[in-house]
């Protein structure tokens, strides 16, 4: 998962609020975690990973990557 979020807030001080979108019957659904503690920028990176992971679960047809994530071959 790229730490880029994660070092961003670490260096600025600025908050990591994960968000999750996904598709309902009358539109979009929204969710808003609470601020993750920026510790380390892996540590913190894992929180957020933790956050994703459970809207994921919850609504795994609605999750997508504009750009690919792991460019290295398989």
């Amino acid at each position: 998962m790229p730490s880029g979020p994660a070092h961003l807030a670490a260096i600025t001080g600025a908050a990591l609020v994960p968000a999750a979108t996904w598709f309902t019957e009358e539109g979009w659904g929204l969710r808003f975690h609470p601020a993750l503690p920026v510790t380390d920028v892996a540590g913190t990176t894992q929180r957020l990973a933790e956050a994703f992971a459970a809207d994921l679960a919850a609504h795994p047809a609605d999750w997508h990557m504009p750009h690919p994530v792991w460019t290295a071959p398989r």
